[in-house]
């Protein structure tokens, strides 16, 4: 089977989306594991706070929150490449730390910066941006409802910290190339990277993986 040289496959787990069961994970991070040199599992904790924020909980519940479904994803997570392993030895499969490794490096904080300047300056980007963070809160399990403007405007803050990552991954990661693995298309990603919004076209793609 033809592996993807040099390419990172960054396997997006957002916490609290009811997809990511135990077997789903276990059958994404096998097939990346046979078809990408690396894989680089994101479980983007804090930023999920501001999804919880978004949803109502206050700073201290949206924390617990988001610590305890990132947990459980981290958990799932080690487990598969436990499994993998034991067949796979040489599987190079690893856990991103969000909070040592992507909040405080330089070239983060740079694009972190960017997709906010071009969030503000962009009303495509601004207008994408907030849809997609819309449809987010009014499909979260256990909490539908219509989102309001205040809701959106604490909700885009994960859209936002997950693009500056991605755009920022090959040199966090020091790769030549990423792929983002995800389960459905996420329009706003790809448009981003196409360089809709501002005419740069990016080394990045969206590698869809869905199973039942």
């Amino acid at each position: 089977m033809n592996m993807h040289t040099n390419c990172n496959a960054i396997v997006g787990m957002s916490p609290g989306n009811s997809y990511f069961k135990q077997p789903i994970i276990h059958r994404l991070l096998e097939y990346t594991a046979s078809r990408f040199v690396r894989t680089r599992i994101c479980i983007p904790d804090l930023p999920a706070e501001h999804t919880y924020k978004a949803l109502g909980y206050s700073e201290q519940k949206s924390q617990q929150r988001a610590r305890q479904k990132s947990n459980v994803l981290r958990n799932h997570s080690k487990k598969s490449i436990e499994q993998i392993r034991t067949t796979s030895p040489d599987a190079d499969l690893r856990i991103i730390d969000w909070n040592s490794e992507i909040e405080p490096v330089e070239q983060y904080q740079r694009q972190l910066k960017y997709v906010y300047t071009l969030y503000e300056n962009s009303s495509q980007f601004y207008s994408e941006v907030r849809e997609d963070t819309k449809r987010v809160i009014e499909s979260y399990p256990y909490h539908r409802q219509a989102a309001t403007d205040q809701a959106v405007d604490e909700g885009i803050h994960y859209v936002l910290k997950e693009m500056a990552f991605l755009d920022a991954s090959c040199a966090i990661l020091q790769s030549q190339a990423s792929v983002f693995v995800y389960h459905r298309s996420w329009p706003v990603f790809e448009n981003y990277f196409k360089g809709v919004y501002d005419g740069i076209v990016r080394d990045m793609g969206l590698f869809l993986v869905s199973f039942d």
